[in-house]
Formats: C-alpha cells, sequence, structure tokens
C-alpha cells in the first residue's frame, strides 16, 4: 500500500524537518485493525496508537486529532490533513498579501510576487520557506510557488464492522497496491499486529451470487423436469388429435421454464424493469445491424454445407409449421408464443446472466467479458454444437462469435434489441 500524499518540510537551524500530510504508523494502524478486528472496542484495537501517532507531529493541532464514529453497520476512522491550513486563517498582512497574489495566479514567480507588493525577492522567498501551505517549485528568479487551498481533506475508511470487501474499503489519497494479488479473495499486509485477513462479499456481491444460482437452478429444474417426461413430453407434442395451439403452450412452458422463468423470477425479486437491461429505442438499430452481422459467419458456413435451403423463422421447432397452416387467430396466437418463448426470452435470457456476471466480475479491459464467454459457452453446450470434426469446430467457432459478438454489442451500445433480434429471426431460421 502506498501513500499518494505531499510531503511538506519546514527548514530549521541545522537541517531540514519533514512535515507529512497524514502520519503514516496511524493509516496503517487503521487499516489494519479494520482487516483484523471483529469488535473495535476491543484491547488492543490500536486507538491510542492512532492518535499518538498524530500527536507526535510538529504540525499537531488539537483541532486535527483523529476521529472514530460506528453505527450497526460500518466503523469510521477520519484522520485530518495535518499540512491544511484553512483560507481564512489570520496571517501576517505581507503572508497574506503573497497567498491572494498566488491564489490569484498559480504560477506567478515570486520576483512578480516582490514587485507588486514593493519588497525584496528574497524576501519572499523567506516568507514562502516559512509557510506550512506553500510549496516553491523552480530555481532562482524563474520559480514560482504552489498553495494548498480549497476543501478540507481528510482521509476517511468506511470498514463494515467485522467485514471488509475490495469494493467497501474506500481510501480517500490512498491507493492500495497488490501487484499480482490485486484481483485475489485475499489482503496481505505486513507490519506490527497485522494478520491475514479474509475479503468477504458485500451486499452486491451477493445478491448477484444469490440471483445467478436462481437462474441455475430454474433452468436445471425445468430441464431435469423435461428429461423425465420427455417420452411422454414428446407424445403430446406430436399428437395431432390434440389441438395445436395446446401443444404449442405445452413446448413453450418448458422453453420458457429453461431460458426465461429464471431472469423473471430474480426481476421481480429485485424490483428490476426488463428495461432497464437494454431494451430501450436509443441505439436500437446500430445494436441490431451490428447483431445480423455477428451471424454472417454462420449462414454462410450453413449454405456452403448445404445445411440450408431456405429461410423460414423457427422451422426447427416442432410445431411451427404446423401452427402456420393452422387457420386465423390460432396461427397468430401460435407463433406469438413461439416467439416469445424461443425467441424473445432465449436471447433476452444471455443478455441478462451476462450482464449480472459481467457485475459480480469486472474486468478493467473493455474486450475481456465473462459474461459473454460464459454465455457463449452454456450455448454451445446446450444446443450441442460441441466440435469434433473440423466441420463441428468451425460450427461452434460460428455459435461462439454469435453470442460472445451480440453481448459485446449490448455492452457497446447499451441497447440489447440486437440479441434479442438474433433469437427472434435468425437463429433457429436457417
Amino acid at each position: 500500500m502506498i501513500l499518494v500524499a505531499k510531503m511538506m518540510w519546514r527548514k530549521t537551524a541545522n537541517s531540514r524537518e519533514e512535515m507529512p500530510e497524514y502520519v503514516e504508523r496511524s493509516y496503517h494502524e487503521a487499516l489494519v485493525n479494520g482487516l483484523g478486528h471483529r469488535d473495535y472496542l476491543i484491547y488492543g484495537s490500536g486507538f491510542g496508537k492512532i492518535i499518538s501517532g498524530y500527536e507526535f507531529k510538529k504540525n499537531y493541532t488539537d483541532n486535527k486529532k483523529p476521529t472514530f464514529r460506528s453505527d450497526r453497520y460500518q466503523f469510521t476512522v477520519i484522520m485530518p490533513n495535518l499540512n491544511y491550513v484553512p483560507k481564512d486563517v489570520p496571517q501576517d498582512h505581507l503572508d497574506v498579501q503573497i497567498l491572494e497574489l498566488m491564489r490569484a495566479n498559480d504560477k506567478i514567480s515570486t520576483e512578480s510576487i516582490a514587485n507588486t507588493l514593493g519588497v525584496s525577492s528574497k524576501t519572499i522567498k523567506r516568507r514562502i520557506k516559512e509557510m506550512d501551505n506553500v510549496r516553491y517549485i523552480g530555481s532562482g528568479y524563474s520559480g514560482n510557488s504552489s498553495v494548498k487551498v480549497g476543501l478540507f481533506r481528510i482521509l476517511k475508511i468506511n470498514l463494515p464492522c467485522g467485514r471488509i470487501s475490495l469494493t467497501d474499503l474506500k481510501l480517500h489519497h490512498f491507493i492500495l497496491r497488490s501487484a499480482k494479488k490485486r484481483h485475489k479473495r485475499n489482503i496481505y499486509l505486513q507490519g506490527e499486529g497485522c494478520r491475514v485477513a479474509k475479503i468477504t462479499l458485500n451486499e452486491k456481491e451477493k445478491e448477484l451470487d444469490i440471483d445467478l444460482w436462481i437462474i441455475m437452478i430454474v433452468s436445471l429444474i425445468s430441464f431435469g423436469v423435461f428429461m423425465i417426461f420427455q417420452k411422454d413430453i414428446y407424445g403430446f407434442i406430436k399428437n395431432e388429435k390434440v389441438p395445436i395451439l395446446s401443444r404449442v403452450l405445452l413446448a413453450a412452458t418448458f422453453q420458457y421454464g429453461l431460458a426465461g422463468f429464471g431472469i423473471t423470477i430474480v426481476s421481480i425479486l429485485r424490483k428490476e424493469s426488463f428495461l432497464s437491461y437494454g431494451l430501450k429505442t436509443r441505439g436500437m438499430f446500430s445494436s441490431i445491424l451490428l447483431c445480423v452481422l455477428c451471424f454472417v459467419p454462420n449462414i454462410i458456413f450453413s449454405y456452403s454445407l448445404g445445411q440450408s435451403d431456405r429461410y423460414l423463422p423457427f422451422q426447427t421447432v416442432l410445431t411451427t409449421k404446423e401452427v402456420l397452416a393452422s387457420g386465423f387467430p390460432i396461427n397468430i396466437i401460435g407463433m406469438l408464443a413461439t416467439a416469445v418463448a424461443w425467441g424473445f426470452f432465449e436471447g433476452f435470457n444471455y443478455v441478462v446472466i451476462g450482464e449480472k456476471i459481467n457485475k459480480r466480475y469486472p474486468t478493467n479491459s473493455k474486450w475481456l467479458n465473462w459474461g459473454a464467454i460464459v454465455c457463449a459457452i452454456m450455448c454451445i453446450l446446450i444446443h450441442g454444437a460441441i466440435g469434433v470434426t473440423f466441420k463441428g469446430i468451425i460450427e461452434m467457432i460460428t455459435v461462439l462469435i454469435i453470442v460472445y459478438g451480440m453481448l459485446m454489442v449490448k455492452e457497446f451500445t447499451g441497447n440489447a434489441w440486437g440479441c434479442v433480434f438474433v433469437f427472434v429471426f435468425l437463429w433457429n431460421a436457417f
């Protein structure tokens, strides 16, 4: 962990005295105890070390004493900036004039200040050296000074009692650097009284985990029930003596259970609208166009092998041809149910799952999208597109391009209609 703060100094008779903005020992003690203690009031929690670290500094005053606050959810340590000087603190009249000139022009030279105030440049330099809130930059007459003014700068650490998450640890003026351990689940600190602390999940991460588990369990249950009664279900769907609409609705119910029911439950549980996942008009045209381009390799592959000879949406669904041959309004209702179950919800299911995975496991790279990768693998496994032969491998690659590509398009455009369009008009159409 590296402190990102300015080190001020003051010249003494025989040496130079350093005056840090924050006390390293104090902030280390606060962070270590935040990770190591479940009860902040127990003996050895470090309150005395944090305060004493400040009190022994030359630039310490009583109004810069570290303070502590707590409630049922978090414990807060506030460490003031020792070098901060309020804007309205009375100073020597000449010092005030110098500060006002530098506030008006932060690049003003000492010579210009001297000429304006009618004193020598040596006097200005001497006064600046005596100011704790001013630092001289440069050399000779070409140098200038910078003034640290503005809001009260503090270090504020919010730590949930007994728990800590990387996303909950808010350090102002500090950067936690752990090299290759940056994305691991443990933080390792070295120092007095330090021990390894487990990082637990925050509430949002827990919710995302629960959401993904709900979607997976609901899908597996639906798939399991279908596999157990597969023979009876197919027998019912293919039985032409049963009204076609009843057969379509039964098949659509199982399809919705596999891809759709889980995300519906999660949306109701979290009070989320489907519209919040990118179902909007803005960017819709570009989203659809780019997603269609992602499907082009699969179309070329299918026609080059003679696997497709015509275009018909949902032609691979068992009931589609029968529904289309039915009269009005059965054909409209049947195709609408088919489009919702095999089109909208299958495409939108990948959108929701992908977004939740990305929120749970974010990356710094805009091209490394864990949600898109997982959904692409899911699609390949569900639809049996695992390639063994050369042709099979090519087909698997085209499926990977479709799913990964459309979810990346959603990320870049912020619009999910392209993903839905692919599964309504293209996926089962060739």
